[in-house]
């Protein structure tokens, strides 16, 4: 029904946000590095480990079910758009730690993939809008 292209990518994405929420979440300090101290600053590790957790869970269910509820590409482009402002924020925050860190490359590719699962679910939902609205064929 929608662009089930998508799918197997997004799915993927989900899946290791999904995983690095749970590693950032574990009973350990995997963020204890000096990169990490501004970032550590605006929540715990624990709370960005729930985030990351929430954000690609919720996105993997969306995923599996895109088109088959009218909900699930708006759930796509809420949880991409958060994940674009966290991994974004983890960039930044390396940025100005040591911005020649592969940190800064890394999450911002990631920062850059959550944009892009966001524009691919932001079209999906104005398709949903307009067969709401009885105007797409």
């Amino acid at each position: 029904m929608f662009h089930n292209h998508r799918r197997p990518h997004e799915f993927l994405f989900s899946l290791f946000t999904l995983g690095f929420g749970l590693w950032v979440a574990l009973p350990t300090t995997s963020m204890a590095t000096i990169a990490y101290e501004q970032i550590i600053r605006q929540a715990s590790e624990l709370q960005w480990g729930a985030l990351f957790m929430l954000a690609g869970f919720g996105h993997g269910v969306s995923v599996l079910v895109n088109g088959s509820r009218w909900w699930t590409p708006i759930t796509r482009a809420v949880a991409s758009l958060i994940l674009a402002g966290s991994y974004g924020t983890i960039a930044i925050g390396f940025w100005t730690a040591g911005p020649t860190s592969t940190a800064v490359y890394t999450f911002s590719a990631l920062t850059g993939g959550s944009v892009l699962a966001f524009v691919a679910a932001a079209y999906d939902s104005g398709v949903v809008w307009a067969k709401w609205r009885g105007t797409h064929a």
